[in-house]
């Protein structure tokens, strides 16, 4: 480890979930020189709706990792449906096969397809980003804790040329690094919980509805998402309020159950035919739907770290993916010994692709979350999607990728090479 810190690394990434990994494969497949950090061992659970939608095969496959994935169980989602409070149905088929696939496996597959690339990877690292450079401001001082405390840790100090932060929604860090987003009060909660489908006939009969299907269901202040994944599991994610958990007896899982399976007839029916696999779910607060800076002097911000897709979208994984492949490409093309110069380039040319390609998706997702939020309104939606199919095709092509990820990278890496030659 001590030869590791006296080096300059080219990149350093924080964060090995799927932003983190897929940018550290992408770096390693141009020959670049990265070490990553995950603050947990793998495997690990994330919450998660587990829903990879269509776009994200050919980026998976392009990663190296889609046939380990395929091999793994991932299964194919076909279709997605939609419920009201009301009653009211909405299913819709994908315009290719989308794929149903834990976070423990997709996260730790990706990981280890970086390691197997040559990318240095350290689990159980907490890392810190120094305040102040060295060596004339042209690498980024990290201190490293690596290990648990059980393990007995050890801290290291690293160098690195470009810091990605790849480290989710919020984290401690974002503290540290003093990011705007980190002092709002953001009252969105998050669960999750693995399920499998009870024996008999109210099983079998979920088994048969659910099969190849991503479900979304809505209730007051809040929605479920239901697909199957490896192992015949059934993930169970919602998002809701503080404001709902906080009117229900309790937030454990039995009483949130109770409270949305009150709210939507369909969810119910549903709820009722699975039995949990765990007795409590996975649960994060304070979702932060909001404004987040894409880079700052010190660190570049990708995936759910750069800004986050409403859930209900099921485009967030993919995004994440697909932007760590244009960050990727940016990052490629700098000089081997690069400095603080092309850094601020680089850090510039980020936000300016990260807000042409995905501000208006996050906008737009937002606009419909709180539409969907809302019973009422979200009764009235389904309505209007089931009676205008077009309209549904809209607001996909509004949330989703493009198909257009190679031309957005060929025109990032033109403007990129423009600037650097002013």
């Amino acid at each position: 480890m001590s030869d590791e810190s006296t080096i300059a690394r080219e990149f350093a990434i924080i964060g090995g979930g799927l932003a983190g990994s897929a940018l550290a494969i992408r770096l390693r497949q141009a020959g670049r020189d990265v070490v990553l950090f995950e603050k947990e061992r793998f495997p690990r659970d994330k919450l998660c709706g587990e829903f990879l939608s269509p776009e994200s095969r050919a980026l998976l496959d392009r990663l190296g990792c889609l046939d380990a994935i395929l091999d793994r169980g991932a299964v194919p989602i076909h279709r997605a449906r939609f419920t009201s409070t009301g009653g009211r149905s909405l299913e819709t088929e994908l315009p290719a096969p989308g794929l149903g696939v834990s976070r423990v496996v997709l996260d730790a597959t990706l990981f280890e397809r970086a390691r197997q690339l040559g990318a240095t990877a350290h689990e159980e690292a907490e890392v810190s980003v120094g305040r102040k450079a060295v060596w004339g401001e042209d690498v980024i001082p990290l201190d490293v804790r690596i290990g648990s405390a059980e393990s007995r840790a050890t801290t290291a100090q690293f160098q690195a040329r470009s810091v990605v932060g790849a480290h989710g929604r919020r984290t401690r860090l974002d503290d540290a690094l003093g990011r705007a987003f980190v002092s709002g009060d953001y009252p969105y909660l998050g669960f999750k919980l693995h399920h499998r489908p009870l024996d008999g006939a109210t099983g079998d009969r979920l088994r048969n509805e659910l099969a190849g299907v991503v479900e979304i269901h809505t209730f007051r202040d809040g929605y479920c998402g239901l697909t199957f994944v490896e192992e015949g599991k059934v993930n169970v994610c919602m998002l809701t309020s503080k404001r709902f958990v906080g009117s229900l007896r309790s937030a454990r899982w039995p009483d949130i159950r109770d409270g949305v399976a009150a709210e939507n007839p369909k969810l119910a029916e549903r709820l009722t035919a699975l039995y949990p696999l765990r007795e409590q779910a996975l649960a994060v607060g304070h979702v932060p739907f909001c404004f987040k800076e894409q880079a700052d002097d010190r660190v570049i911000y990708v995936g759910d770290s750069a800004g986050m897709i409403a859930p209900f979208c099921g485009g967030g994984q993919t995004m994440a993916i697909s932007s760590a492949f244009i960050l990727g490409d940016l990052m490629a093309s700098l000089p081997r010994r690069f400095g603080v110069v092309e850094r601020r380039r680089l850090a510039r040319e980020w936000i300016r692709v990260w807000l042409r390609r995905y501000r208006k998706r996050l906008l737009v997702g937002r606009a419909l979350q709180s539409v969907l939020l809302r019973p009422r309104l979200a009764h009235l939606l389904l309505g209007c999607a089931v009676g205008c199919p077009s309209l549904v095709a809209r607001l996909v092509r509004w949330t989703r990728e493009d198909g257009a990820l190679d031309s957005a990278s060929a025109l990032s890496l033109q403007a990129w090479g423009r600037t650097r030659t002013r």
